[in-house]
C-alpha cells in the first residue's frame, strides 16, 4: 500500500479508501455469485473458468474471494481505470 501511495502521490489513508471503494464497485454486481464461486473454487475449477461463468474478469473474482493482494494492485486492467476516471 505504501508503494501505491507513493506512486499515486496520495496519502496512505486516501489510497486505502480508494482501493476499498474500487473493490466494492467491482464486486457489487456479483455478490449473489460469491457462494457459487467459493464452491467452484473448492471443487478445483480455475479462476478464469469461474469468472467466465459469471461474465466477469478473473481478477474481480479473485478480489472478491481473496481481497487485495499484499503486493499491491491486482491486474484489473480496464475495470479499475474505468472506476478511477
Amino acid at each position: 500500500m505504501t508503494d501505491i501511495a507513493r506512486d499515486w502521490d496520495r496519502p496512505h489513508s486516501r489510497v486505502q479508501n480508494e482501493l476499498t471503494a474500487t473493490a466494492l464497485a467491482l464486486i457489487a454486481p456479483h455478490l449473489e455469485d460469491l457462494p457459487r464461486w467459493v464452491q467452484a473454487r473448492s471443487s478445483g475449477l480455475g479462476d478464469e473458468a469461474i469468472a467466465d461463468l459469471s461474465s466477469t474478469m478473473a481478477c474481480v473474482m479473485a478480489l472478491a474471494l481473496d481481497g487485495w493482494p499484499d503486493s499491491g494492485l491486482p491486474d484489473t486492467g480496464d475495470a479499475v481505470e474505468a472506476l478511477r476516471s
